[in-house]
């Protein structure tokens, strides 16, 4: 890197900071006065430093570094664990590092080296590195985490530097964000870097040999910051003789006098208009009842109101005895002149008659506070919202008086689902009230939001036409009275079929609703819509669905969901302002993962939640919700709330919020008289899951009940087939569907068919009486095993050089099936004494024996005709390795 023919730019800046070649590091502090923007703090270009010692301030953490021809020389023998060394003073906020690198040697083409952007002086984890491959396959900013695991936030392909060219790095940093620059070209970005107050520079590599030359540190000049937008303000004492400038009378006498603005008599819903639309904002007055026709006579402030004062407007009123059940409200005047009162509740003292009260209230957005004399009185989700209402006045059967008038404009705050201590979680109604209504109709999600659920959750599934059809199974069969595919039927028979008489005869007539007919029954209403996708076919209708949110405005009113990451990762690209939340287990590094699709919650079993109450705060620690399913009874209600989840999904939103407000449910057991039991039909499908016929092992079904049931189990369900196998039964739907999975003891399972029935007494009702399943054909089902695999593996495998008895694994998995595998393991055969490294994490030690591998960061959709590498290194102690004649995904026999 020394020949004067590169004519690096920073080589030049550095020698020319004494006129001449630097003796030794040239260094000041970044707490120094003597240090601004422009400057370099530090510069090294080895020259004056004798070879085999580093210069002061540069610290060997791990592996060997020295200094060799007026170069620095990093060497890591070990193929994937980092070496590491440490120099400088605590970094500036906003800096650039150049230097020169040159990978001399790499064990494997992907090894890697760069710079570290923040590190302890000891080398010790956590850090933030910007690296880059030999071979060109990866440019990344990552994180090695406390724990010691990777969290790469970004990567892209670059320029291969290859082995003995010199290149050129460039790191600009400001804050939190990075820029990456290779050979003076920008190949990556990052605005997820963690920053440390005491973090140093440093240079990380692994896998071979590194030289690194010419290091010039510099203070950058901080970004510039956006103006923060100059917020409405309006302040009105009412000191002159009319009404202020923008003060709009409706109905009623309106005047100012005494300073003071008066309604001057008594009137029917008299109002007056003003200010303009805001989205969040604060207004407060001091307000009086100077006469009232009657003690129920009300008065306030109109939180959302067209300048006409026309219906439909939404308001925040006290009645004169303030202190009845009813004496505070959040209201709607409806466009057919009705009332919904929304939200109600008593003040601590009377409003009366003469005296002064301080109003004030908060709106952001559908949420509004109600303070009556400074005390927080009522709370609302269902303030009704337009795109242009602006503010006023009302009362209706009173004279009042207003002063002291005071609108200020909120900045913006992003919402956040996290709630404060001792708030309680939130209620999520599943499916909508699908308690006392058919789930996922629309009168299910106005039961929702009538009953106060501040949010309420609804099910996807992408049409054949590419719309967005309300439905949470993929056949139509269980909710609705027509059949087939919920993919594929046409937009016109979704319409055209009942979604209400299974549930109820009283629901006749209910429509299957589609994705904007969800939109627009909750648009500006409050209640937020959890909208599960439970399947969509890529990123390009992920957009056009959510394009139909920013439409109508309602980016913080929708939360989207999916057991699906990949569906998160689409809807994080193509609209990163809305709220998303990943339905799944945890495993592996969900901090990693959350911070990756920037997740606003992290939704999953409410069983596996308190068994592992610590994920709670490990959520909250990086803002991040906790929104558990699907409970429906008060004991876990309270378990979920006393470790401090932020809402709680389930069947029974009004019981919940009935709970949540002081009103536990008190059950009593009381044992019934011996009765007939009575039959319950039942039916057995194969699952969707596994929809192709010529699906493998595991087999899953769907045992379905007809009407609620408990007590049913695994020993319930009668399987007949070739081999010894084991089923497993888990809960889908509470008392009515269960997933039966049916696995063989001993793998691999011949082909053959496979019969599931359930017992004659399956399950007992819910009064504890014996209830006999149907005994008709529907609760059974056969599903024959192919001798065939439904997927194709190549296995290719790769002898390194540069380790004695190693190999390479590059297994191709081909998805040749008609449909996406979602959520599958990888399944290898070890015929020796192999030592086996998955994906470059963890040794394994898989003697003569099989392994599930499930590394969490692994892509777990692959799509029918699309394909996926994995990569594995074994080891054997002889020269050539054992290679596996096959693998299994899912229990698909592929041959090598």
């Amino acid at each position: 890197m020394k020949p004067a023919s590169l004519g690096r730019r920073h080589r030049a800046v550095a020698l020319s900071l004494a006129g001449a070649a630097l003796a030794s590091a040239t260094l000041v502090g970044a707490g120094s006065s003597s240090a601004a923007p422009g400057d370099v703090v530090f510069a090294e270009d080895f020259d004056s430093t004798a070879d085999g010692t580093l210069p002061d301030g540069f610290l060997a953490a791990t592996g060997d570094w020295s200094v060799e021809d007026g170069e620095l020389i990093g060497h890591m023998s070990d193929s994937y664990a980092p070496a590491i060394l440490t120099f400088g003073d605590p970094t500036l906020d906003d800096f650039r590092i150049e230097f020169d690198m040159r990978f001399d040697a790499v064990n494997i083409a992907n090894r890697w080296a760069g710079v570290v952007t923040d590190i302890a002086p000891t080398g010790s984890a956590p850090w933030w590195q910007a690296v880059v491959r030999a071979d060109g396959t990866s440019v990344e900013f990552a994180e090695r985490t406390a724990s010691n695991g990777w969290n790469v936030t970004n990567a892209s392909t670059a320029p291969a530097p290859g082995v003995g060219n010199d290149v050129s790095v460039r790191i600009d940093v400001h804050g939190d964000s990075g820029e990456w620059f290779l050979n003076d070209e920008l190949v990556l970005t990052t605005d997820v870097m963690t920053r440390s107050d005491a973090g140093v520079l440093g240079f990380a590599m692994t896998g071979g040999t590194v030289a690194y030359d010419d290091i010039v540190v510099t203070e950058l000049e901080p970004l510039p910051t956006e103006p923060e937008p100059e917020l409405f303000r309006l302040e009105e004492s009412f000191d002159g003789d009319s009404l202020p400038e923008g003060f709009t009378p409706v109905s009623g006498d309106w005047s100012v006098h005494d300073g003071r603005l008066h309604l001057d008599a008594p009137t029917s819903i008299g109002r007056i208009t003003f200010g303009p639309h805001l989205d969040d904002f604060e207004v407060s007055a001091t307000m009086r009842f100077e006469s009232v026709n009657n003690s129920s006579r009300w008065a306030g402030i109109m939180t959302d109101a067209a300048a006409d004062g026309s219906v439909p407007w939404s308001h925040a009123v006290m009645r004169s005895t303030s202190t009845a059940t009813n004496g505070i409200e959040f209201a709607i005047r409806t466009a057919s002149n009705g009332w919904n009162v929304t939200d109600r509740a008593a003040a601590p003292t009377n409003a009366g008659v003469g005296t002064d009260v301080d109003v004030r209230i908060i709106v952001r957005g559908s949420r509004g506070e109600w303070y009556f004399d400074d005390q927080l009185v009522l709370e609302t989700n269902a303030i009704a919202r337009s795109g242009d209402g602006g503010l006023g006045f009302i009362a209706d059967g009173a004279r009042i008086s207003i002063d002291d008038l005071v609108v200020s404009e909120l900045p913006y705050e992003p919402i956040s689902f996290i709630r404060e201590p001792g708030e309680g979680p939130v209620t999520i109604a599943h499916r909508g009230n699908s308690s006392v209504t058919p789930e996922n109709s629309l009168a299910a999600f106005e039961s929702a939001i009538r009953t106060g659920a501040e949010m309420f959750e609804i099910d996807t599934y992408t049409t054949a036409e590419g719309s967005n059809v309300v439905m949470h199974d993929g056949t139509l069969d269980r909710t609705t009275d027509g059949t087939g595919s919920t993919t594929g039927v046409t937009d016109e028979y979704l319409r055209s079929i009942d979604a209400g008489s299974w549930f109820s005869p009283a629901y006749a007539g209910q429509a299957v609703p589609f994705f904007e007919d969800v939109l627009d029954l909750a648009n500006g209403r409050g209640s937020i819509v959890v909208w599960e996708v439970k399947n969509i076919s890529g990123p390009d209708e992920m957009a056009e669905a959510v394009a139909q949110i920013r439409e109508r405005g309602m980016e913080e009113q929708v939360l989207i969901q999916s057991f699906n990451a990949t569906y998160i990762a689409w809807a994080r690209d193509a609209a990163p302002e809305i709220p998303r939340a990943y339905l799944s287990t945890p495993s592996g590094d969900p901090v990693a993962l959350a911070r990756d699709l920037e997740l606003s919650s992290w939704n999953m079993s409410a069983g596996w939640l308190l068994g592992n109450p610590e994920f709670v705060t490990q959520m909250h620690d990086i803002g991040v919700a906790v929104m558990p399913y699907t409970v429906n009874d008060a004991a876990t209600w309270k378990a979920l709330a006393e470790i401090s989840v932020d809402g709680v999904i389930t069947d029974r939103p009004a019981a919940h919020i009935g709970f949540r407000n002081g009103s536990p449910i008190d059950v009593t057991v009381v044992a019934p008289e011996p009765v007939e039991p009575t039959p319950i039909a039942v039916r057995v499908e194969q699952a969707a899951a596994q929809a192709d016929p010529s699906a493998a092992w595991p087999v899953a079904f769907d045992v379905v009940f007809a009407e609620p049931v408990v007590g049913f189990s695994a020993d319930d369900v009668v399987v007949e087939t070739p081999v010894a196998t084991t089923t497993t039964i888990t809960e889908l739907t509470p008392g009515l569907r269960y997933r039966a999975t049916v696995a063989a003891v001993d793998a691999p399972a011949p082909s053959g068919a496979v019969t599931v029935t359930v017992a004659a007494a399956a399950a007992t009702d819910a009064d504890g009486v014996a209830t006999a399943a149907s005994t008709s054909t529907d609760n059974m089902v056969e599903v024959v095993i192919p001798v065939e695999p439904t997927a194709a593996c190549r296995l290719d495998y790769d002898v390194t050089a540069t380790w004695h008895g190693a190999f390479i694994a590059n297994v191709e998995f081909v998805n040749t099936g008609d449909i996406a595998w979602d959520g599958w393991e990888l399944g290898w055969t070890f015929l020796g004494d192999e030592q086996v490294r998955a994906n470059w994490s963890a040794v394994m030690d898989q003697t003569g024996s099989d392994v599930t591998v499930t590394p969490a960061h692994w892509n777990r959709v692959i799509a029918a005709g699309d394909s996926v590498t994995f990569g594995f290194i074994g080891h054997r102690g002889d020269a050539l390795p054992t290679i596996p004649g096959d693998v299994t995904l899912d229990g698909v026999r592929c041959a090598g």
